[in-house]
């Protein structure tokens, strides 16, 4: 998946900026990037389907085509069956740069862009529907809900008590056994996580200022001018919300504490070893 990841960003960054620009971006993860493609966790799958929705957007945008975006919708629901709520994040960047940027007619693109919200409805609510029409009796129980409920994990669990921590059973803040940090606008510049990304967002932002300044004269529809609102809008979103949700530090604690166990393995593995080698 991180594979795929990668190559989606090249071919969305190369179509529209050029092979150099392309190479630059598939190139640049983060550290937490790199580690939760290897993490066994539904994250790389929920960023995989969100880069690849991204991808379908532009590619509507420049002809003003329907069924791109219908599949850039599409994908959207299939993140939501991987993260719920979470997956939905991107979405006010995706409908904003169709509505500004796409070759179309104000008209079209409304009705384009609400053929698009019914793929994404339809994609994401059959599991919903399933679950929810299937007696409790015949089917398992809702994990991380408290009442057997797919309503509640979807709003509770995996949705609002990502952002507040307040529900039972939800993965906000705090510090205590549990716990993955107090949620905060300082979040992502704290001592756990700064490491991680804070070092790159100064030059995201100025970046993108100096490309929406460089490409202000230019026609509605230039797809330059899209790209830049459309992976701008995203990070501006995931940045604003991500601070106050428990999922990152639970990736990097995941992987740290896999770290240790893998080489406590090995430890005592040079242990036995050296215990029974013979002089």
């Amino acid at each position: 998946m991180g594979v795929g990841t990668v190559a989606l960003v090249h071919a969305a960054v190369r179509r529209v900026y050029g092979d150099a620009a392309g190479l630059i971006a598939g190139a640049a993860l983060t550290p937490v990037a790199a580690l939760m493609f290897r993490f066994n966790n539904p994250d790389a799958l929920l960023v995989l389907l969100l880069v690849a929705a991204a991808y379908a957007t532009l590619r509507a945008v420049e002809r003003g085509g329907t069924w791109w975006l219908v599949l850039a919708g599409s994908l959207v629901g299939f993140g939501f069956l991987a993260k719920m709520l979470q997956a939905l994040l991107v979405l006010p960047a995706l409908g904003l740069t169709y509505l500004i940027a796409a070759d179309a007619r104000l008209p079209r693109r409304l009705c384009q862009l609400a053929a698009a919200f019914g793929a994404m409805v339809v994609s994401a609510g059959w599991w919903v529907a399933v679950v929810a029409l299937t007696p409790a009796s015949e089917r398992p129980y809702v994990g991380g809900s408290q009442t057997n409920s797919v309503l509640e994990l979807t709003l509770g669990y995996n949705g609002l008590a990502r952002l507040t921590g307040q529900q039972v059973g939800g993965v906000g803040g705090g510090d205590g056994p549990g716990g993955w940090g107090t949620t905060g606008w300082t979040r992502l510049f704290d001592a756990e996580i700064g490491g991680q990304i804070a070092w790159l967002l100064p030059a995201t932002l100025l970046l993108l200022a100096a490309g929406l300044w460089l490409r202000r004269r230019a026609p509605r529809t230039d797809t330059r001018r899209a790209a830049f609102l459309l992976w701008g809008l995203a990070d501006r979103d995931r940045a604003r919300l991500q601070p106050h949700a428990g999922d990152l530090p639970r990736v990097l604690h995941g992987g740290a504490r896999a770290r240790r166990r893998r080489a406590g393995r090995h430890g005592r593995g040079r242990a036995v070893a050296q215990a029974v080698r013979p002089p």
